[in-house]
């Protein structure tokens, strides 16, 4: 109440100086809040935080400021955002977005800017701070015109980016968690500045380094039961930083690195609720925490046509665990085939033996593999041709997850009979391939060792004579 800012420009008459003002009496009397904004930087608009009076933004000649003690001192906004004037600021107050427009460039969002509204001078000092930020909106992503940006449309439309879909964390690190290999170049720098000698660590040192799980930060997501749903990485250095949740757990089908893309393989969505994030550092191959859980919602975006299954959770979970059991016979039958290649090139250069029982043998094996492979993921002369075959485990899997993971509304009837066809097949083609890896070809490899052949990658190591 009875408080004015006014930003006032003078450049026309060759004043490039920044005014500020503020009136705490209607405008009766005046101050200047410009503070350590540099010279020449003309300012145009001026907004303070709905919930925060302390809070405010500047658009000038030379980019954004904010300030977290009513003007006194400001901080220069970063990012991606150009070096240019920026002519007009307003706060999105529903998503609490500050949305800035550019003189010749368009416009620029800072998404959630509520951890702003949390920070003090003093709190800077921290070691470290965690901001779970605004409520996550519950849905299934659409791409209308494909997964990449424009799709076959290149750019016949207008678009720009989405906010990252999820749960959008920001946490801050007031000094790098800096490795082994970077404090020793850290004390090593006045030396190298002064042109001297820098002495030798030692190879124990240099091990060491060479041997060190880099630093990390983790963001643990937990569920209300205090269940962990996701571990999210982050950076290690200081200041502040961004990660975002895509609202699901991870992929268990099988353990694999990551893509080209950089992203964490995922699994299957989170039901709707009250979650908490806590955040964690890993340094020399110890986890502490730094910032115990605090908490967030993620709620859903709009009410379906029609009401979710009530079991969708359940569902969810119980077909990424038959996944995982699936994947994981699939990988399984992946390398008994190339370790049956490995097989048949030590059978051919066995010194010792029955050549003509081992190469039957292995034969029956190799039959067997595939079978197992015709049973799991049908015809194989079929596929090549992409002709129609029989019902598979894979197949029906396949359905069920085609048809389930891109919906909120939970599984049908359909989905639940093929999971039961699907399961009903999968245990005797598990029983199978059991018996094949844990007995048929271990016992192949002993009558291989003994008849002298070569070792075989993977199998008992032969005894030493």
């Amino acid at each position: 109440a009875n408080t004015v800012y006014v930003a006032l420009d003078n450049h026309k008459y060759g004043d490039y100086k920044p005014y500020l003002l503020k009136s705490t009496d209607r405008g009766r009397t005046w101050r200047s809040i410009v503070g350590n904004i540099p010279d020449r930087h003309l300012m145009w608009r001026i907004v303070q935080d709905h919930k925060n009076p302390n809070l405010l933004f500047t658009a000038t000649e030379f980019g954004i400021y904010f300030s977290l003690d009513g003007g006194a001192k400001w901080v220069k906004m970063t990012g991606k955002a150009p070096t240019i004037s920026f002519r007009d600021l307003t706060i999105q107050r529903r998503e609490d977005d500050l949305v800035a427009a550019s003189f010749g460039r368009g416009f620029f969002i800072v998404d959630d800017i509520s951890p702003l509204r949390e920070l003090s001078e003093a709190s800077l000092d921290t070691e470290a701070m965690l901001f779970p930020g605004r409520k996550a909106w519950w849905y299934i992503e659409q791409h209308p015109l494909a997964f990449d940006a424009g799709g076959s449309q290149g750019h016949g439309y207008y678009r720009a980016p989405n906010p990252p879909f999820g749960a959008n964390f920001t946490y801050y690190l007031a000094d790098d968690i800096k490795s082994l290999k970077e404090q020793r170049e850290e004390r090593e720098k006045p030396a190298s500045k002064a042109g001297t000698d820098t002495p030798f660590p030692g190879f124990d040192a240099i091990t060491a380094e060479l041997q060190e799980t880099a630093p990390m930060i983790w963001l643990t997501v937990r569920d209300a039961d205090g269940n962990v749903v996701r571990r999210i990485k982050g950076a290690a250095k200081k200041g502040f930083h961004r990660v975002n949740w895509d609202l699901r757990y991870p992929a268990t089908d099988v353990a694999r690195p990551v893509g080209p893309s950089g992203e964490e393989p995922a699994g299957f969505l989170v039901s709707p609720g009250q979650y908490t994030v806590s955040m964690s550092k890993r340094v020399r191959g110890v986890t502490t925490q730094l910032v115990a859980a605090k908490p967030f919602t993620v709620e859903p975006l709009r009410a379906g046509a029609m009401p979710q299954q009530g079991d969708a959770h359940e569902f969810w979970a119980e077909i990424a665990a038959f996944d995982r059991s699936v994947t994981a016979l699939a990988s399984t039958l992946g390398e008994v085939e190339k370790k049956i290649g490995l097989l048949k090139i030590a059978a051919e250069r066995a010194p010792g033996g029955d050549p003509a029982a081992l190469d039957n043998r292995w034969q029956s094996i190799r039959t067997e593999a595939n079978a197992l492979d015709a049973l799991l993921n049908g015809n194989k002369a079929r596929n090549v041709l992409s002709e129609r075959t029989q019902r598979t485990v894979r197949s029906r899997l396949g359905v069920i997850m085609t048809g389930l993971f891109g919906s909120t509304y939970g599984p049908t009837q359909t989905h639940r009979e093929q999971l039961g066809y699907a399961k009903a097949d999968f245990t005797a083609i598990r029983d199978r391939m059991d018996t094949l890896v844990t007995s048929t070809i271990p016992a192949f490899e002993a009558e291989l060792l003994a008849a002298g052949a070569p070792y075989v990658p993977g199998g008992r190591l032969p005894q030493a004579q």
